[in-house]
Order: C-alpha cells, then structure tokens, then sequence
C-alpha cells in the first residue's frame, strides 16, 4: 500500500509573499524537461512550487520524498503512484516490471516513458513535482532517473526541488536546453519582499532602516527572517506582558530586539542542516568557521589536512552557505548567520 498524503500538495497559503518573478520561471517552455530548484533548508522552495500550482491550469501531481524513497523499487511504485493521481491506471505496464518475481527497473522506466508518450489524456503539459530530492543518492536509481529524463516526451516537465544538486547529468542536460535552474541566490528574499512578509504577512510594522538591518544580517535567508520577526513578536509580547500600561511600537524594536537572540536561528541550522551532513563534512565546517575567509591553502593549514579543495566543492556543490569571493572559486565565505551557529556549536 502507498501513504496517500505523499501525493498532496502543501496547502497554498494566499497570504504568502507573491513570488512573480520566480514563478514564470517555473511555466512550461518549448524544449525543456525539468526544473531545478536547489538550496538549503528555509529559502522557500516548497512554497515557491506550492505557490506556482495554485496558478497552474494544466495537469500536475506531487510526491513528497523521504528517506525511505531511496530505493529503486520503492521509489517508482510511488512515482507512479503520483502520476496516477492525475492519470488514472497509469503505470500498469510498468507495475508488471515492479513486481519481485519479474524486477527489472530499465524495463519498467521504459514502459513509463512509452506510457507518457502515448496517452492521451495529458491534454497539453503534464508537470511532475518530486519534493526533497535531495533524498534520492541511490546510484543506481539516479542511472534509473537520468534515463527517464532522456527520453521523457516534450509535453511532461518535472521539477525537483532539493537541499543540493543531485548527481545527474545536468550539466549535459542544460548544453541542450533541457534544464532551468532556480538557486539560493534566486531564492532570496527582497527588500520588498522582505517588506511584504514582515509587515504584511508577519502582521509587524518596521521600518525600512529596521528591514534593511534584517535583510543585511540575515542575506534574504527567508528562514532567518522569519525567526527574526517571530523574535520581534516575543520582544513586543514580553513587554506587553511585563507593562501593560504601554506598548511597544514596531518602530522602538533595536537591532537587539530584531536579531539579538540568535539561538533559535542557531538551533535551526544545527538541527535542520549540519546533522544530515557527514561526519567529516561537520568537522571540516566546525574547524573551520573561525576563518572570515576560507582558500583551500588556508583550510589545509588550519586543519593540518590536505583534502581542503576537495571538502570545500562538496560545500559548494551541497548549498552549504559558502558563498564564492572571486571568478575562480579559490576565496570563499560562510554566510555570516550559518558561521556564528558553527562557532557557537
């Protein structure tokens, strides 16, 4: 039996910040078959897709991943399981290939990829969302998966969003024009987007010098604006409760009271984003955060390694809030909220 909720959708949240911009990015266009929407915990990937489906007119369906996804058999049952949801009895054919007694998974991707191709109930486009991607390392179902997207019909596009960039063809795949990539920097909130979510959504009144301090501490991170407004919130709350006879205007927040108490933003990067990480990947980032500046020469010396080139690629490549200082991605930084929670750890 498959878990139904997998196949829905976040609710769509109307008082949300409208992301226009990013959104016509994520309509079908001619020739392309997927979109790549990567970066870290908190950046808002989900909403942005949940937002864009609330608008969408043609036929989609939705699969929130998880760890146990990682698994080829597993893993199609579902993606088939997804689709049917807009397809009805779609995948019988590769269902044949599924069952244990006759396994053979380039079998079964193929009869998906002829179903796709020929049924004609997918009236223009059809757009497949794979939630969390970043779930999916299995090498061979990676093989599986570029397969599909080789050869997946012009009138179905998928979109994966992700914590990192999975290891699959892409670079192959955007020479043809095949991919559209959405990153952290695309992600990040606005000044008035910033405006929007703190004093519209968030219910506040801030300033533009309070908003612009937010924005710059916190790099558009739209988690950690968050949690600075929720700090706010319990600042204005506090004294409330404290004297009752007077308020605290938005206006009267300091920096203090906005970003002051770190330790949410802390717990969230040290519960949501370093645990998953390996091993060697958590020390590489503890040893190395009291740098302000990382080379791959000035990681080697701190750490008395010599791997430091290697580690700080798969930072790159993992979304890891290390941000590139020059053309050739020799001088690096850690986004200054993600290195204070390393050096506070």
């Amino acid at each position: 039996m498959l878990l139904q909720t997998k196949f829905l959708a976040p609710a769509y949240n109307p008082k949300s910040v409208a992301r226009g911009r990013l959104i016509k990015r994520l309509s079908p266009r001619h020739a392309r078959k997927m979109v790549l929407i990567s970066a870290p915990a908190g950046y808002g990937k989900t909403t942005l897709v949940s937002q864009w489906l609330h608008n969408y007119s043609e036929q989609s369906c939705w699969l929130s991943l998880d760890q146990y996804d990682n698994e080829p058999q597993r893993f199609w049952e579902y993606f088939i399981g997804s689709v049917a949801t807009s397809l009805p009895n779609f995948g019988i054919e590769a269902k044949h290939f599924l069952n244990t007694e006759t396994l053979h998974f380039d079998a079964a991707v193929t009869a998906l990829i002829n179903e796709l191709n020929t049924r004609d109930d997918i009236h223009n486009s059809l757009s497949i969302v794979l939630d969390d991607f970043h779930v999916i390392t299995d090498v061979s179902l990676l093989q599986q998966f570029a397969y599909l997207i080789d050869f997946l019909p012009a009138n179905v596009n998928i979109i994966l969003t992700t914590r990192f960039e999975p290891q699959l063809p892409v670079a192959r795949w955007s020479v043809k024009n095949w991919v559209d990539k959405i990153y952290a920097a695309d992600l990040v909130f606005s000044i008035d987007e910033s405006t929007d979510f703190l004093n519209t959504y968030m219910g506040l009144a801030l300033n533009e010098q309070q908003i612009s301090l937010i924005v710059r501490k916190t790099e558009g991170w739209v988690a950690a604006i968050q949690l600075a407004a929720l700090s706010a919130t319990s600042v204005q709350n506090q004294h409330e409760s404290n004297n009752p006879e007077f308020n605290l205007g938005a206006s009267e927040l300091t920096g203090v009271d906005l970003l002051g108490d770190d330790r949410h933003i802390s717990d969230y990067i040290l519960t949501e984003i370093l645990e998953y990480q390996p091993e060697k990947i958590q020390r590489f980032l503890t040893d190395t955060s009291c740098l302000l500046r990382l080379s791959p020469e000035l990681c080697d010396y701190v750490r008395q390694a010599n791997d430091s080139r290697e580690l700080l690629e798969k930072l790159q490549q993992s979304n890891l809030f290390l941000i590139p200082l020059d053309k050739d991605h020799h001088w690096y930084r850690y986004h200054d909220m993600f290195r204070d929670a390393l050096l506070s750890k």
